[in-house]
């Protein structure tokens, strides 16, 4: 994440769109802040050449997005790093799948969240991240 964003690549092809899954997200707020905290620090004359006019903060969600499996401490975050930002996966069949028990599983780790809230991280994110309609659904 941080050679994408410090490297300037979303600037040079700013649709581009990366997705972290099988990786979780527990690692991303300290990721960002970290990176904002060079850019504060360092900017374009530091040690970095940072030469974007962006928080490197501001490119998640924008041109970077997480993926949850299983991962109750990064579930904490969702609400900080933004709820467009994130979707669930299950990473069937690999062996950190949820795999039989995805509904319990994403349950645990949605609670609290609205309704609405939930709906974008089970699937209304990856549907307009990756600009697809479910199968069966068709248009409306």
């Amino acid at each position: 994440m941080a050679e994408y964003t410090l490297s300037g690549t979303f600037d040079r092809f700013p649709n581009l769109k990366v997705a972290y899954s099988e990786a979780s997200i527990g690692w991303m707020p300290y990721m960002l802040q970290t990176m904002d905290h060079y850019y504060r620090d360092q900017g374009a004359d530091g040690w970095t050449k940072i030469a974007y006019d962006r928080m490197p903060s501001e490119y998640f969600g924008q041109n970077i997005f997480g993926c949850i499996i299983s991962d109750p401490f990064g579930a904490r975050f969702i609400a900080e790093l933004g709820v467009d930002a994130i979707m669930v996966e299950v990473d069937y069949p690999h062996a950190d799948t949820i795999w039989p028990h995805v509904r319990e599983k994403i349950d645990e780790q949605l609670v609290g969240l609205s309704p609405e809230d939930q709906y974008k991280l089970r699937r209304g994110n990856a549907e307009r991240i990756y600009g697809f309609t479910p199968s069966g659904l068709g248009k409306r």
